[in-house]
């Protein structure tokens, strides 16, 4: 049997959207930008709530990473990384998380 995994994300995605994660987000020049009025947070002012990582079992280079995040203004929200694409900003905006941001208590898997 195929196992789908966008599928799988997208199941992912709507539990989180039914929880209050509306917000859309990317990184533009080291910042995490919400795509819905373009407000920006440095990445101390980020919190990872959760982080799932998805691989296609026919095509293990097919592969992206869901991140469940809040800002410091409370805006909750979700970014989708492609790992195909090999975004070195995105990797490092990331990295410079600080440990006591990473903070799984209100993952809901």
């Amino acid at each position: 049997m195929k196992l789908d995994f966008k599928n799988n994300e997208k199941k992912y995605i709507n539990i989180y959207r039914q929880k209050g994660y509306l917000e859309n987000y990317r990184i533009h020049k080291d910042q995490l930008v919400e795509i819905s009025n373009l407000n920006t947070y440095s990445s101390k002012q980020v919190y990872v709530i959760a982080k799932y990582m998805f691989e296609d079992v026919n095509n293990p280079n097919d592969n992206s990473i869901l991140y469940i995040l809040k800002t410091s203004s409370g805006s909750k929200g979700l970014l989708l990384e492609d790992k195909a694409t090999k975004n070195s900003s995105l990797t490092n905006f990331f990295d410079a998380i600080p440990n006591e941001n990473i903070q799984y208590k209100e993952n809901l898997f």
